[in-house]
């Protein structure tokens, strides 16, 4: 008998949202983040207590024989046989270090996903599915493959919350100066010394974009208000952040998504854009930038 066992979370998606599954899943996980970060909280546990016997109290009286003979034996497992009815619904003793080690071992590491979707239909069936690592499973002929997932996070340690959080905040004043304009105008560079280092590099280039002057590499706080220079070439007014993922060791991941119209040849695109920006922290300010862009050709057609 083991005394392991799965900590599940179900979730049911629209169309729209199966089509943002793996936003979702980093939501998830940024939410699983702050319920540890907050940390054991016995106020909860005593509402759940209380719910419980409440439960016990209004079960019915008479449940269905079979019913009750099966939950009987599995509970035969787990408690004595004068605890077998109460047992299920009993939280008698708070234990803050158990609390502490379950939220300790919910990290992105060290769980399993499992995705069902219509969505997968098509590759799943393709020619070369074999290749992709798409199998039939052997009892239920359901059709699956296993993979590791990939940028979204799934493989990073998010154990680390304050280290974590203190790199995702330097990130996020970035954004806020941005958004308040104060990475604009005379005093532009005294603000980029507040949030960058000295010898801040922000890399936004492409080879794949000739003709885009501002796709290059920026150097020092003067460098940040040039790039806003060249933001300030082509409008996006839906922007908006998707997700920010961050390691605890000093690297955070944004999803940036937007529809840019560019100012002097007034082009732009049918859909949204979407970029991964990668910054480097240390000591509370933004060390580095990389942009890799997601559809460089077609940001590049816009210019000329």
């Amino acid at each position: 008998m083991t005394h392991e066992q799965l900590f599940a979370v179900n979730i049911s998606l629209t169309p729209e949202g199966d089509a943002h599954r793996e936003e979702i899943l980093a939501l998830l996980f940024e939410y699983v983040e702050q319920v540890r970060a907050a940390g054991p909280q016995e106020e909860i546990f005593k509402e759940l207590a209380s719910l419980q016997e409440i439960n016990f109290a209004h079960k019915e009286d008479s449940p269905l024989p079979d019913d009750f003979a099966a939950s009987a034996a599995m509970a035969l497992h787990r408690y004595p046989p004068k605890e077998v009815l109460r047992g299920p619904f009993a939280l008698d003793e708070w234990r803050a270090d158990v609390v502490e080690e379950y939220l300790s071992k919910l990290t992105a590491d060290n769980c399993l996903v499992f995705i069902t979707s219509d969505g997968f239909k098509e590759e799943s069936a393709a020619g070369d599915a074999d290749e992709k690592g798409w199998k039939t499973e052997q009892w239920y002929k359901v059709v699956a493959v296993v993979a590791v997932l990939g940028f979204l996070g799934l493989g990073w340690n998010m154990a680390d919350h304050t280290a974590s959080q203190g790199d995702l905040a330097a990130v996020r004043k970035m954004y806020s100066y941005w958004a308040d304009g104060k990475l604009a105008g005379s005093s532009c560079v005294a603000a980029a010394k507040q949030i960058a280092l000295e010898d801040v590099v922000y890399d936004a280039s492409s080879d794949a974009m000739p003709h885009v002057g501002g796709a290059k590499v920026y150097h020092g706080p003067a460098g940040i208000c040039d790039f806003g220079a060249f933001l300030a070439t082509f409008r996006q007014p839906d922007y908006r952040l998707v997700e920010q993922l961050h390691s605890g060791t000093g690297t955070v991941v944004v999803k940036e998504s937007l529809t840019p119209t560019v100012l002097a040849t007034n082009k732009t695109v049918k859909q949204a854009m979407q970029n991964l920006v990668e910054y480097k922290v240390r000591d509370g300010k933004i060390a580095s930038m990389k942009v890799y862009w997601g559809e460089p050709h077609t940001f590049d057609s816009l210019f000329h």
